[in-house]
């Protein structure tokens, strides 16, 4: 749809998700989780091929000189154990999330010579949690 609509960037998104519930037996059940996302971030280098309007070309090649190529990746995975009693149940959980994002920019968009890389911008972003409930009722 970007290339149809001739802008200067192509971005891609991928998402997918899952949740499996598994009932051990009447007392016990096993419960996992897990979401994720790939995006990439391209130039469309021919943006302005088949292009004669002057003020389109050069807002296109502004865009395209500044903005860098990006690569986006992360998820979220997590398993809940449950353990029902008379008047209490338990829950076990355990969960981990991952971010990880990358934008580079090379000067011209020419990436084949090392010297010109102008910008390189990593970030990691990692969580791993455990947490346990004791839920007791009485009485209702």
């Amino acid at each position: 749809m970007f290339k149809a609509l001739k802008l200067p960037f192509l971005p891609t998104y991928n998402d997918a998700q899952f949740k499996i519930t598994y009932n051990i037996n009447q007392k016990n059940r096993l419960t996992f989780i897990g979401l994720g996302a790939l995006d990439d971030f391209e130039l469309n280098q021919k943006v302005n091929d088949d292009v004669s309007d002057s003020d389109i070309i050069s807002r296109n090649n502004y865009i395209l000189g500044n903005i860098p190529v990006s690569d986006q990746w992360n998820y979220t995975v997590g398993a809940k154990y449950n353990h029902f009693r008379e008047k209490s149940f338990q829950t076990i959980i355990l969960s981990r999330n991952y971010l990880n994002n990358q934008a580079l920019k090379y000067k011209n968009n020419n990436d084949l010579l090392e010297n010109n890389l102008i910008f390189n911008y990593k970030s990691e972003e990692i969580e791993n949690k455990f947490r346990f409930e004791h839920t007791y009722r009485n009485n209702g």
